[in-house]
């Protein structure tokens, strides 16, 4: 019983110093494509998952988008990724908004926009990814930013 109680305790504070997530975190294949390209956004930018700002998850269909505050620091540079599963997804773009106004963006006609971004201002910035071209009737897609570490 304590053993449970000791290991339930130390997941907690294994998923609490990864930062903020988004909202309740959703249910999903841990070996899926999206999952790993997340592993591998990880590595690439820093190798720890302390380094994970935001995550999120979720589904659009064509034409739409779906708006993601999340809190960037001054001097700070982050990695800015989504993807979405290439089997009905076939163009996602993303942007990214401060005060109301796009400030970095990614148009590429591909399924996995990304961009490196540096603020001059701390603050709430606004990520926004829009799904172009999906040919089922919604297209499951995640968003995810990361501090990169100089190396």
């Amino acid at each position: 019983m304590l053993k449970k109680l000791v290991y339930g305790v130390l997941v907690a504070s294994v998923l609490s110093a990864c930062g903020s997530v988004g909202t309740a975190a959703p249910t999903f294949d841990e070996n899926d494509a999206l999952s790993q390209e997340r592993r591998e956004n990880l590595r690439l930018s820093s190798a720890t998952p302390r380094a994970e700002v935001f995550y999120q998850r979720g589904k659009l269909a064509q034409g739409g988008s779906k708006d993601y505050a999340v809190n960037l620091k001054a001097g700070q540079q982050y990695g800015i990724y989504s993807d979405c599963k290439e089997n009905a997804c076939k163009n996602l773009d993303m942007d990214l908004l401060f005060g109301g106004k796009v400030i970095e963006s990614d148009t590429e006609a591909d399924t996995y926009p990304l961009f490196t971004f540096t603020p001059s201002t701390s603050g709430k910035y606004t990520i926004r990814p829009k799904m172009v071209a999906c040919t089922a009737s919604q297209c499951e897609y995640h968003v995810h930013v990361v501090e990169e570490v100089a190396k």
